[in-house]
C-alpha cells in the first residue's frame, strides 16, 4: 500500500498568482484550498492547487467542473489530498515571470486589483497591505525602513521574490509503501 505524507508550507503564489489563475478558473471552497504552487515534479508551464477532498455532493460536482474546465490538466490524489493542475495562459506564462522575479509592481492594474478581491474573498485580513505592497506605497516602505532599521530603495519591492523550492509541489510530499500485516 502506499501513504503520502505531506508538508503543507504557505506559498507565495498562493497571495501573489493563485488571484490571477483564479480570474480563469474560478476557483470555490476556499476553506478547503490548503496551498499552491507553480512548479510540480519539475513541470513547469502547469499551476497546481491543493484542496482537502471532501466526498460530500457539492465538493464532487465542483471537482468535476474544475476537470472540465479548459485549463485542466490533470490532478494527483495524496490520500485526503488532491493535487489539481492547469495550464498556463499567455497571459498567466507572462505574470509568472513577474513573479518568480518578484516584480509585484509590475502587474498590470487590473491584475493587482484581482490580487486584492482575491485575498478579500479568502476572508484574509491583509488585503489592504497586499494591495500597498503591489503598489509600492510610499507610506508602508517608509515604515517598514523604520520596522528593519535599514533605508529601502525607492525602485525597490516591497516584498521579496518567491523562494521557489517552496512553490514546487514535489519538495513536499514523500509517498510511503508498506506491507499491511497480515
Amino acid at each position: 500500500m502506499k501513504k503520502a505524507r505531506l508538508e503543507i508550507i504557505p506559498t507565495k503564489s498562493s497571495t501573489y498568482f493563485l488571484p490571477l489563475v483564479d480570474s480563469e478558473i474560478k476557483f470555490e471552497y476556499l476553506s478547503q484550498l490548503c496551498n499552491s504552487y507553480v512548479v510540480n515534479n519539475d513541470d513547469e508551464g502547469a499551476f497546481s492547487v491543493l484542496y482537502k477532498w471532501s466526498g460530500k455532493p457539492d465538493f464532487v460536482n465542483y471537482e468535476k467542473r474544475l476537470m472540465e474546465n479548459h485549463l485542466y490538466a490533470g490532478h494527483e490524489d495524496y490520500d485526503e489530498y488532491v493535487l489539481y493542475k492547469f495550464k498556463l495562459t499567455q497571459n498567466m506564462k507572462d505574470n509568472l515571470k513577474l513573479f518568480i522575479n518578484g516584480k509585484y509592481s509590475l502587474y498590470s492594474d487590473g491584475d493587482k486589483k484581482l490580487i486584492v478581491e482575491f485575498i478579500k474573498k479568502r476572508g484574509f485580513n491583509n488585503f489592504e497591505k497586499i494591495g500597498k505592497i503591489l503598489d509600492r506605497d510610499n507610506n508602508l516602505r517608509l515604515q517598514m525602513e523604520i520596522d528593519i532599521g535599514e533605508r529601502i530603495d525607492i525602485n525597490s519591492e516591497l516584498s521579496s521574490s518567491p523562494e521557489m523550492e517552496k512553490e514546487n509541489f514535489s519538495n513536499f510530499v514523500n509517498i510511503i509503501n508498506y506491507k499491511p500485516e497480515e
